[in-house]
C-alpha cells in the first residue's frame, strides 16, 4: 500500500489530556500521511469541569456512543472515507466503538493501554451479586458508589459489542502495567483478530514513555 492511498490516521486522547498529547508520537510517524487528532466529545475542559470532583460522576458524563458519533461526523465533514484509528485508554474505547459502528470505514484499530469492559452478561451477573452483599463487604468504597459505577458501566452508552469489530486490532501495553493483563485477556477473547504487543516499563502512558517505539508499531501494523 503506498503512502498516497493510506487511510487517514485518527488519534484519540484520553481523560485529563488533549489532542496535543500525541505530539511526540506524531513527530515519529510518516509526515506525509494524513492525520487528525480531534477532541473527544465530553473531554474538553469545560465539559469535564463539574464532573471532575467525582470520579464516578465524571465517568458517567462520558458516552462512547456520542463520542464515536462525533468522530464519525468529523470524518464525514472532512471527507475522510476510510481511517485507521489509534486511541489511548478511553480513546481506545472510543476507537473500538467507532470500529464496531463503522466496520466498512475503519481499516485498523490500535488500542493503547485500553481498559475493556467485560461482556454485558458478566457485568449484570456481577452487579446482581454485589447488590446482595452486605455493606461491610465494601471496604475501600461505599457500596452505593460501587453499584452506581456498575450501573454506569452497564449503560448502552458505555458498552461496545466487540463482536461487530471487523478491523484487525493491535493492543499495545506496557509490559509491567498491572492493569494490562485482564484487559488483554478480555479483548483477545472478544475480538479474535487482535494482535498484542508490549513495550518495556510500567508506565501505561506510552505516548510519553515510548513515543518512537509506539509510532513504529502503529506504522508497521497499519501498513498491513
Amino acid at each position: 500500500m503506498t503512502t498516497a492511498t493510506r487511510p487517514t490516521l485518527v488519534l484519540l486522547h484520553s481523560t485529563n489530556q488533549n489532542p496535543t498529547n500525541w505530539q511526540s508520537v506524531v513527530e515519529a510517524l510518516d509526515p506525509s500521511r494524513p492525520m487528525i487528532a480531534p477532541w473527544i466529545k465530553g473531554l474538553k475542559p469545560l465539559e469535564e469541569a463539574e464532573a471532575s470532583k467525582d470520579a464516578v460522576a465524571a465517568f458517567g458524563t462520558l458516552s462512547l456512543a456520542e463520542a464515536a458519533a462525533d468522530i464519525a461526523n468529523q470524518m464525514e465533514t472532512q471527507g475522510i472515507e476510510r481511517a485507521d484509528v489509534v486511541g489511548f485508554q478511553l480513546g481506545g474505547m472510543v476507537a473500538l466503538r467507532l470500529a464496531a459502528e463503522l466496520p466498512d470505514r475503519i481499516g485498523h484499530v490500535v488500542a493503547v493501554s485500553t481498559p475493556v469492559l467485560p461482556p454485558l452478561s458478566v457485568l449484570k451477573q456481577t452487579r446482581r451479586l454485589a447488590g446482595l452483599m452486605p455493606k461491610s463487604a465494601f471496604k475501600d468504597q461505599p457500596k452505593a458508589e460501587v453499584l452506581k459505577a456498575m450501573d454506569v458501566m452497564m449503560s448502552p452508552d458505555m458498552n461496545t459489542d466487540l463482536s461487530l469489530v471487523k478491523a484487525p486490532v493491535l493492543a499495545v501495553t506496557a509490559a509491567e502495567d498491572p492493569a494490562a493483563g485482564q484487559a488483554l485477556q478480555l479483548l483477545t477473547g472478544q475480538i479474535p483478530q487482535t494482535v498484542t504487543k508490549t513495550l518495556p516499563g510500567a508506565d501505561p502512558d506510552l505516548m510519553t514513555a515510548a513515543p518512537k517505539e509506539l509510532a513504529a508499531l502503529i506504522e508497521e501494523f497499519t501498513a498491513q
